[in-house]
């Protein structure tokens, strides 16, 4: 189970070492955008969640949506790489407080992360974006905020 907050604030994984196959959740989508607008999504976490996905040395890899894959950790580094510019991208956008319209157009001008499409990562980059504190990890906006409040 990764620590804190990933995808959601609730994510699992489990790793079925006679096997050598984990079932990811939504932590990776082979051949899929990772979604990141769920209120509780934090990259710093899920990049986390990925590096201790990664050092189970997985040969197959089972997600809850689309096609399990033999190859774990080409999957698990495809994510994490869109993932890690992402997040660098939008830091140095926040450390410039740069406005949302520019953020989504040089998002765009940049082709941040590679392989999701314009509009998905436009979405993904807003929903990050208005939660990120300038160290790089972000508020959480959903479940964990309303128990840690009570």
């Amino acid at each position: 189970m990764p620590e804190g907050n990933a995808h959601t604030g609730f994510d699992l994984y489990v790793f079925d070492a006679s096997t050598r196959t984990v079932f990811v959740g939504d932590l990776v989508t082979p051949d899929y955008c990772p979604e990141l607008w769920d209120p509780d999504c934090d990259l710093k976490g899920w990049i986390a969640a990925l590096d201790r996905l990664d050092s189970l040395g997985a040969q197959g890899l089972v997600p809850t949506h689309l096609n399990p894959t033999p190859a774990a950790a080409p999957e698990i580094e495809k994510t994490r790489r869109y993932l890690t510019s992402m997040l660098a991208f939008l830091v140095e956008k926040k450390k410039q407080n740069a406005p949302e319209a520019r953020v989504s157009g040089e998002l765009v001008a940049q082709k941040v992360g590679g392989y999701c499409p314009r509009e998905r990562s436009a979405i993904n980059a807003l929903s990050i974006y208005r939660r990120l504190l300038s160290d790089g990890t972000t508020r959480p906006g959903g479940a964990a905020a309303k128990s840690a409040t009570k």
